[in-house]
């Protein structure tokens, strides 16, 4: 397709705001969003009763030959049975179903199960009750927040012991499985969802606090998808093919991915992968295996992807074939990292596929900014999506970002304080993050992201520090040997950096320079590698003298961040507070030793 007929044509609207700010709107104007996705799921069923909703490999099972394919028909079948299942077991909104499981079709039919009953499940990531997570403290805030009634686990033994350490083993726990269907004699009672009514609860996820219970609304999501039907033309008329791994338990993947799909008819291959070297296997061979019109990734599965398609003309060829666009969430993509995409795609596509983002929250449910636009700068954010609004309120030199839209949450589950400091006296949700305008006299050109305002810090000098842009630049100066970067300062008068080593990089430098490459904890120790990092940090240096950019301590990590500590976040993004302060010792560590 070309990328004319794929993108609506830019129209903002710039209003002045006080204090010398500016509100963002779309011209474009936002469909009804009355419905909601259970609705959406029984029209498919009546429409294209045989058409594949979702496809997985059975848990234990490996290979694309094992692949099981499921129709809106069937999943409709089970969702509805699932309902009754909930009711029957008396069920209710005040004690919802929480759903502790990795992507799968029995954890999609327990969610629009839940939809459809007219509760809202609860959705934990398995890494919330992993014997790592001890002593459990995330685990024990989202129970009191969300008081389940039951709980699904895809691991119950796992899920038992993390519920008895915390004194909750009053709870009842199921594995969580596809329901029998059967002839369809059980109540059929369900309740009409309404815009307000609650479809699920997702978490923060605590990387500035603790997690915290957003509510998604039918109004939440489905003004989302109306909004990406103005935006992305061909979701008009070509349902979309997805293979894709994004956990369901963040925003992303279970608003954006999984949503995306429902709201218009396509198929979601559930990739049992992730960006890690080992799970990148099973994501090639479902990406290998099955057609994809767009792919959802973040950036270190794209970097990890490349190095792949780079090898494989034929998994190449069949990936670029039928691309509408690449999709990069979570973080900025490298410049170098997007250059071997576009050069791959240009080799076997005459139409390459535009690499685009977008930008929002758990709050915002989850777009509240999207590229739809030709753009080359991995920090833009693109513009507001249709029916949003974003307030750009001075600061500094740059711009605060707040939310206001029917994608909006009306506030956090059961935190009435946290709710209040949320939302300025306009009702704008105060999302955290900086920005800037891309072009200063011309708003359609996107936002720029200028950093988290929660990492940013200031040095003794009272600088200070932009982490989002620093870390990003570090990562691109340092490939290949850099994986990732949390950037150290608060209170003290030089930048310290902890440093993630890419072992795949580290291994082909040492081979490059005819030495044993090692192993895991040895190339954080390796000399060669450290002097190879030090040259590198040596020459950002010589181009950021400045306090605010320049590197003065570093410490190579052996041990890679860790999901259950939160030091990551399950779709690959760097916790900078939570390892901040889980390595405290080796901070201390960097700061004495000697300065570059």
């Amino acid at each position: 397709m070309s990328k004319e007929g794929l993108f609506a044509s830019i129209d903002i609207v710039v209003d002045p705001a006080d204090q010398g700010g500016v509100i963002l709107s779309n011209r474009i104007a936002l469909p009804d969003y009355s419905g909601s996705l259970t609705a959406r799921l029984a029209q498919w069923r009546e429409a294209c009763p045989d058409r594949i909703f979702l496809s997985e490999i059975p848990e234990g099972l490996f290979g694309e030959n094992n692949r099981i394919f499921y129709s809106y028909a069937r999943i409709d079948a089970m969702v509805t049975a699932m309902a009754r299942h909930f009711l029957d077991q008396g069920i209710g909104r005040d004690n919802p179903p929480m759903i502790i499981a990795n992507n799968s079709v029995a954890h999609a039919v327990a969610m629009l199960g839940a939809m459809r009953a007219g509760l809202a499940a609860a959705i934990v990531p398995p890494s919330a009750v992993d014997k790592a997570a001890q002593p459990f403290a995330k685990f024990d805030k989202m129970l009191a927040a969300i008081r389940p009634g039951v709980i699904l686990a895809e691991n119950p033994a796992l899920c038992t012991s993390a519920i008895k350490q915390l004194g909750a083993s009053k709870i009842t726990i199921e594995h969580l499985s596809l329901p029998s269907v059967g002839d369809g004699a059980s109540r059929d009672d369900f309740p009409e969802l309404t815009a307000d009514s609650i479809g699920k609860f997702l978490f923060t996820s605590g990387s500035t606090g603790s997690p915290k219970a957003v509510p998604q609304s039918q109004r939440m999501m489905v003004s989302n998808m109306q909004a990406y039907g103005e935006l992305w033309l061909f979701l008009k008329h070509t349902p979309p093919l997805m293979v894709d791994w994004l956990p369901w338990s963040h925003v992303f993947g279970g608003n954006c991915c999984f949503n995306l799909a429902l709201y218009f008819g396509g198929t979601v291959h559930i990739d049992k992968g992730n960006p890690s070297p080992k799970g990148m296997q099973h994501s090639i061979a479902a990406i290998a295996a099955n057609k994809l019109n767009m792919y959802f990734n973040v950036p270190m599965g794209y970097e990890a992807l490349a190095r792949t398609l780079r090898e494989r003309d034929d998994l190449a060829a069949h990936f670029f074939a039928d691309l509408h666009f690449l999709f990069n969430a979570g973080a900025a993509l490298p410049a170098s990292t997007r250059a071997q995409l576009e050069t791959l795609s240009a080799r076997w596509t005459s139409n390459s596929p535009p690499i685009i983002g977008g930008w929002g929250a758990t709050e915002t449910a989850p777009t509240s900014t999207a590229i739809y636009f030709d753009n080359a700068d991995a920090g833009n954010l693109g513009l507001p999506i249709p029916g949003t609004e974003i307030k750009m309120v001075p600061d500094g030199d740059g711009f605060e970002l707040r939310v206001r839209g029917p994608n909006v949450m009306p506030g956090y589950w059961r935190d009435e304080k946290s709710t209040n400091e949320a939302f300025d006296e306009d009702g704008f949700f105060r999302i955290g993050d900086r920005g800037n305008f891309a072009e200063p006299d011309r708003p359609g050109s996107g936002i720029i992201f200028d950093g988290r305002l929660a990492e940013n810090f200031k040095l003794l000098s009272g600088t200070w520090v932009n982490v989002g842009a620093l870390r990003l630049a570090l990562i691109e100066k340092g490939k290949p040997l850099i994986q990732d970067v949390v950037l150290a300062g608060e209170g003290r008068d030089k930048i310290a950096a902890l440093i993630f080593l890419s072992r795949p990089g580290c291994s082909a430098y040492l081979h490059s320079q005819s030495n044993d490459a090692g192993e895991g904890d040895e190339m954080a120790t390796h000399p060669d590698v450290r002097a190879a990092i030090e040259a590198l940090l040596r020459e950002h240096n010589a181009l950021n003298p400045g306090s605010s950019r320049r590197i003065a301590f570093f410490r190579l990590q052996s041990e890679e961040p860790i999901i259950s500590a939160n030091e990551i976040t399950e779709k690959g993004y760097i916790n900078q507070r939570a390892v901040l302060k889980r390595r405290s010792a080796e901070v201390e560590a960097a700061y004495a030793g000697k300065p570059l």
